[in-house]
């Protein structure tokens, strides 16, 4: 969203609404989740993985 976070500088989000936490901010435990869908977290070295999760109703 933005260029430079203003949270180093103890500064408030520019955009609190666009916020988007962590799956692990709401206490839920990635390398568990994904290995009991036995989806790999580590695709390889020089590589970055990112884990998304859509709840429905």
């Amino acid at each position: 969203m933005c260029d430079e976070c203003t949270y180093p500088a103890g500064k408030p989000c520019r955009f609190p609404q666009k916020a988007v936490a962590s799956i692990e901010a709401y206490g839920i435990d990635v390398n568990a989740m994904l290995r009991l869908c036995d989806i790999p977290y580590n695709n390889g070295p020089a590589t970055v993985s990112y884990v998304g999760l859509f709840l429905f109703k």
